[in-house]
């Protein structure tokens, strides 16, 4: 994918492919996660597709992408990349080579994108307050909503815990005090910065003209004092002092058991192949250990997998239990680590787990936005590779590295959220 700078902090990444029926655009502004700023970077994206100066209603934004053939637009704010918050817009419109002669849905549907956030509606200078108001409790019920998944809550409290004194332990919908507190003119001014200082990757996959795309935006941009700022960083924690226990109590039929780890080895280090088989070997996938053994085996949860952020360097493993079960599943869940790092890995592991990678890996090809996904996830680690570059690497990874990268991970947290008859919300900390 080639990659061109269009203005200062702004670059256009282009692939041409005729892959796909549709072409696809879209804009990824990267900031740093705060908490005290999450809140208003959740409701910019959804404000501004509320309407825009030519499209002042969401009814005449709807009208004129149906007249556009359909084509789609989303909006986002919950993309998170190790402490990076990313805003995104994107677009979905017909191939120009199956559209009726004389048709420019291509340019039409990039004014549309360039309409919603460069002339944005606007009374007195800043935002609407009627659509401020509307999105700030869409979002408050949002923030809210999150207890009532319990498997959401328990990963997101352990998260919260494990990472409490760094920018991973925010969430990207903040704080429901700070979305209460939020104004039209706070939020035009995050706007502001947000066009100004930060940097941006814009994605044009597939047949459309790129060269258009990159002239549109140049131009959108050049109106503002553009500042070249570099992505925002991420810190990382190569290894856990010791292991912190907390325990929340609630209403709850089936408690929920979350691991945090430290990983040791981010795929800034150039290692995410490693980092892959490892997690795949041990929790993300159903012939791994966790899914065979704490699972299958010894029946200990009704669920139970990993999952890991490669540029922080953390993984988790979240799973279901009865309440009487947490001290063995704890237990086993660590053996099973143990396990990986002295070597007891058998060649149907190893072959599955690469089998299972290489698959997930292809499959990227598959949509545009998965595409995207994986040059974005190179770009911000400082790793240019290709997918076909990845696969080579995943099946050379051998049992000696696994476990010797399973040696570096440490545990952090353990998180359990218990049931309790008397339904009353509490909690206790202990070290170990």
């Amino acid at each position: 994918m080639e990659r061109i700078r269009i203005a200062p902090g702004v670059y256009l990444n282009r692939m041409a492919t005729d892959r796909f029926h549709s072409d696809y655009v879209s804009l990824r502004f990267l900031l740093p996660l705060r908490e005290r700023d999450a809140a208003l970077h959740s409701l910019l994206p959804y404000v501004l597709r509320r309407g825009c100066a030519p499209y002042p209603t969401l009814a005449a934004l709807t009208e004129r992408l149906q007249m556009l053939y359909d084509a789609r637009l989303a909006a986002s704010a919950s993309g998170r990349r190790g402490e990076i918050q990313l805003l995104t817009q994107s677009a979905w419109m017909l191939d120009g080579s199956v559209a009726p002669a004389g048709e420019d849905i291509f340019g039409e549907t990039l004014a549309v994108m360039r309409d919603l956030w460069f002339s944005p509606l606007t009374e007195n200078g800043v935002f609407r307050e009627d659509y401020t108001e509307s999105e700030k409790k869409t979002l408050t019920d949002a923030i809210r909503s999150r207890i009532n998944d319990k498997s959401v809550y328990a990963a997101m409290r352990c998260r919260r815990v494990m990472c409490q004194r760094e920018a991973y332990g925010a969430s990207t919908l903040g704080r429901e005090e700070d979305a209460a507190a939020a104004d039209p003119a706070a939020l035009t001014k995050v706007h502001r910065r947000v066009l100004t200082d930060a940097p941006c990757e814009i994605f044009c996959i597939g047949r459309g003209d790129a060269d258009r795309t990159a002239r549109l935006f140049a131009d959108a941009f050049g109106a503002w004092p553009r500042t070249e700022n570099p992505f925002p960083k991420t810190e990382v924690i190569r290894s856990a002092p010791r292991v912190r226990h907390v325990t929340d109590k609630m209403d709850v039929r089936q408690g929920r058991l979350s691991v945090g780890f430290r990983l040791g080895l981010t795929e800034a280090d150039g290692c995410r192949p490693l980092l892959l088989m490892l997690n795949e070997i041990y929790g993300a996938s159903p012939t791994s250990k966790l899914f065979m053994n704490v699972r299958e085996k010894l029946g200990l949860c009704y669920d139970c997998s990993s999952a890991a952020d490669w540029l922080k360097g953390v993984m988790f493993v979240h799973c279901g239990i009865a309440d009487g079960k947490r001290r063995a599943a704890e237990e086993a869940i660590l053996h099973q680590l143990d396990e990986i790092r002295e070597g007891r890995i058998t060649v149907s592991e190893l072959d599955a787990a690469r089998r299972s990678i290489r698959s997930a890996l292809r499959s990227l090809s598959d949509g545009p936005d998965s595409i995207e996904s994986w040059h974005l996830g190179r770009r911000l680690a400082g790793q240019e590779t290709t997918v076909e570059e990845e696969i080579e690497r995943v099946m050379a990874v051998t049992r000696g590295e696994v476990a010797e990268a399973a040696r570096r991970v440490t545990a952090d947290t353990v998180y359990f959220l218990s049931g309790t008859e008397a339904g009353k919300a509490g909690g206790d900390d202990e070290e170990a």
